[in-house]
């Protein structure tokens, strides 16, 4: 502020010094007393009244538009003031002097700041990324503002699909195609590329992000549509895009009927509370008012989490659920009768599972304990106790099973399907869907860190295809089809298309702004993150089934089926299970799969095993 001070003292001197020269066309005004007690008012005047009009409180790099009429209005007043004080005291200075000073001294103090203002913003451009805007809309001229209000980015264009604005001029930048884009972004090595469509369909946004996905590039994107409403469009609200966005898919909104009907006003347990899909379940849940929600899981840590995550969902809503805590684990039928024994709980989401195939590879023994067996624990405990609804979470790895945790899935949900036949008091049904993004089990947070970590990206087989759903869409379709449950159903969420793992990992890598490149591979020329074949594990399968048979029926839910699949009859199922407990204490990991691969659930193990405990 000082030095803009000590500026418009000289250009206030200058201005009137100028006004004289002008009007009398010679110097002897120098020689006269009144010049000089002129001068000695006009400073103080001028400079008083640019400060009281906030003229030095405006940021010199982005004065408004405001702050230049201010300083018009400060030569006014300056002008007018010191006129009257001429006029009073009798100065002799031409009536003329103090309208051309108006004109000066504005011309001169406005100059003198859109000079400083251009030189501050060369000189910031030297150290700013250059970006592009995608989408020519409001959007995109809001982002534009924020963007200039910030010293990160400079953007370039714009980007439209609409061929009827391409090659015209937005806020003074072109607006071109996406393929000349392209060429800008190769020559001029620009690095960002902001994503302002935040109002378009995802099928429209994910045709966008697959085309940026061709080219090494960051993208970022605007907050929502109710954000930008609100006139919160600021660069750091701006953020990366993430998988969820390249993999999403248009939200069809919960039926409140179908939440609300196993859970208000009710007593809810949720196994494996702790995990990515027990935990948004319990927070699910947990909006639809039950008067107690139970929450056990194995890990201390997983729960202390969950419980913290349900208390920031608590302060957001109204209500006084009971939150109980209970660590141990589902295998224990003393523990779980205890728990059933001291409340009367209503409904049951059983999510408790080993869910890592290599793992469960690894230790054969405690999968199928705690997958089969302990799914036999609550169930049982469901029906001595008289649950309305017991829900089992099942997968898609379940279908024709080439690994021991998709087998043990598959018995859980036969066990299911055999205790629903002989007691109808309990709801019992099963959920089947696929890998959950974000989850801990899932390949996209591995990616994520390997990418972080610059690579190898490790991926098993070129031709690996999975389902993907966000954790929000599994738990509430997860609560819907509970709802509808009328004992012994078989439930598939439907889950888009297949992804192919090898696409994915490519995608992430170049939207992450970096260069993809496989590993090994010939004529491959080297890039920022490698990709690294590693092969099939055990068990692994190259893509998913989502259902045995072909009997399936739609439900009042479009993105609910249920699948009627044969039931193994009782007598053959406990053999199938006694003979597996056998061989469980005995340590036999031979004999388990014999036995799995007898059993009529489709198992066909990939690869050879070895004795595993």
């Amino acid at each position: 502020m000082l030095v803009l001070v000590m500026l418009d003292s000289a250009s206030i001197v200058g201005a009137l010094f100028l006004a004289m020269l002008l009007r009398l066309e010679k110097f002897t005004f120098i020689s006269k007393t009144h010049f000089w007690i002129a001068l000695a008012l006009y400073v103080p005047v001028m400079l008083f009244s640019l400060e009281r009009l906030n003229v030095y409180k405006s940021v010199l790099r982005y004065m408004p538009i405001k702050s230049f009429l201010d300083i018009f209005v400060a030569s006014l007043i300056t002008a007018f003031t010191l006129m009257i004080i001429s006029i009073f005291w009798e100065l002799s200075i031409p009536r003329s002097i103090p309208f051309i000073f108006i004109i000066l001294s504005f011309m001169i103090i406005a100059g003198s700041r859109l000079t400083l203002q251009g030189l501050l913003v060369v000189g910031s451009h030297n150290s700013e990324k250059e970006g592009i805007i995608y989408g020519a809309g409001e959007s995109g001229r809001q982002l534009l503002n924020a963007i200039n209000s910030n010293k990160q980015f400079k953007v370039i264009c714009f980007i439209d699909d609409n061929i009827i604005i391409q090659n015209s001029k937005m806020n003074g930048l072109s607006v071109v195609s996406f393929e000349k884009a392209k060429s800008i972004i190769e020559s001029r090595d620009i690095q960002t590329v902001f994503l302002a469509m935040p109002s378009v369909l995802v099928s429209q946004r994910q045709i966008v992000l697959k085309k940026l996905a061709e080219i090494p590039i960051e993208v970022r994107t605007l907050p929502s549509l109710s954000d930008l409403i609100e006139g919160k469009v600021e660069l750091s609200g701006l953020k990366k895009v993430s998988v969820e966005d390249l993999l999403g898919r248009p939200v069809v909104p919960p039926i409140p009927e179908l939440m609300s009907k196993t859970i208000s006003g009710k007593v809810v347990l949720v196994t494996g509370a702790g995990g990515s899909i027990g935990n948004e379940l319990a927070k699910e849940i947990l909006q639809q008012s039950p008067t107690k929600l139970l929450l056990c899981d194995i890990s201390e840590f997983a729960l202390y989490r969950v419980l913290q995550d349900l208390k920031l969902v608590s302060s957001v809503r109204s209500g006084n659920t009971e939150l109980v805590p209970i660590i141990g684990s589902i295998q224990d039928k003393e523990l779980v009768d205890r728990v059933f024994k001291s409340n009367k709980i209503d409904t049951i989401y059983h999510a408790a599972a080993y869910k890592h195939v290599h793992l469960v590879e690894a230790n054969i023994i405690e999968g199928l304990k705690n997958n089969i067996f302990g799914t036999a624990v609550v169930a049982k405990a469901a029906i001595d106790f008289q649950v309305d609804n017991f829900i089992l979470i099942s997968s898609d790895k379940a279908v024709r099973p080439t690994n021991f945790m998709g087998a043990s899935k598959r018995l859980a949900e036969l066990v299911c399907q055999s205790l629903a036949i002989s007691n109808p008091h309990t709801k019992i049904s099963m959920v089947r869907f696929g890998n959950v993004m974000a989850s801990s089990g899932s390949v996209i947070p591995l990616f994520e860190k390997q990418i972080k970590e610059g690579g190898p990206v490790t991926v098993t087989d070129r031709n690996v295809t999975r389902y993907f759903m966000t954790k929000l869409e599994a738990a509430q379709l997860v609560i819907q089809s509970a709802a509808m449950a009328k004992g012994g159903d078989v439930f598939v969420l439907e889950m888009g298309e297949p992804v192919r793992i090898y696409d994915l990992a490519f995608d992430m890598i170049r939207l992450k702004g970096l260069l993809p490149y496989i590993i090994g591979a010939d004529n491959t020329p080297q890039g920022d993150i490698g990709i690294s074949i590693t092969g099939l594990r055990s068990g692994e399968k190259l893509y998913e089934e989502k259902f045995i048979g072909k009997n399936v029926t739609p439900t009042m839910h479009p993105r609910i089926s249920s699948s009627n699949e044969d039931i193994v009859s009782k007598s053959k199922l406990e053999n199938i299970l006694k003979n597996l407990e056998r061989a469980m204490e005995s340590n036999d990991t031979n004999s388990i799969a014999k036995i799995l691969k007898i059993a009529p659930i489709g198992f066909n193990h990939s690869k050879s095993i070895h004795n595993k405990s």
